[in-house]
């Protein structure tokens, strides 16, 4: 269990869902990239010379995720400091951040989901964002809220 705060359930927590959002935003583009490119030669070609357009698509995701991220941050600190159980705080965590990866999706991309040309990339999008975040958050909450198991007597 990582402790960086000294007990500050507020910061660790932030600290928690600015983790799993940076990770979000830096991995699942480029997982959507890689699977576009190789899945269709055309695109490989296109995003070969748009370096700078796929920066720039995580910055910009970085940007917007800022509400979700403070949003996640502050329900965390909520369950720890209710010690609410594991498994059911990383499900709630889990269907609150993909709802507002397609709330921020569609407002954003509004166009892209009723025109059926960019159907691929929003359909590799709305795949690979969704497993990052339930990845992350698995694994960053074990890492800083697990519950560690001692003293375990058997009778």
């Amino acid at each position: 269990m990582v402790d960086l705060f000294k007990g500050n359930i507020v910061k660790q927590a932030l600290l928690f869902s600015f983790l799993v959002y940076l990770t979000t935003n830096l991995l699942a583009p480029l997982l959507t990239q890689m699977s576009l490119m190789a899945l269709d030669s055309t695109m490989h070609q296109y995003y070969g010379d748009d370096t700078g357009g796929f920066f720039l698509t995580m910055i910009i995701g970085l940007v917007l995720c800022i509400p979700s991220w403070y949003l996640l941050g502050k329900l965390t600190s909520r369950f720890v400091k209710r010690n609410m159980n594991v498994i059911k705080a990383k499900i709630i965590l889990i269907i609150v951040s993909v709802l507002l990866f397609v709330l921020t999706l569609g407002l954003m991309n509004y166009h892209y989901l009723f025109d059926s040309n960019y159907w691929p990339s929003v359909a590799a999008n709305l795949g690979y964002y969704p497993i990052v975040l339930i990845l992350s958050i698995t694994l960053y909450y074990n890492l800083f809220f697990g519950k560690r198991v001692q003293n375990i007597e058997y009778k």
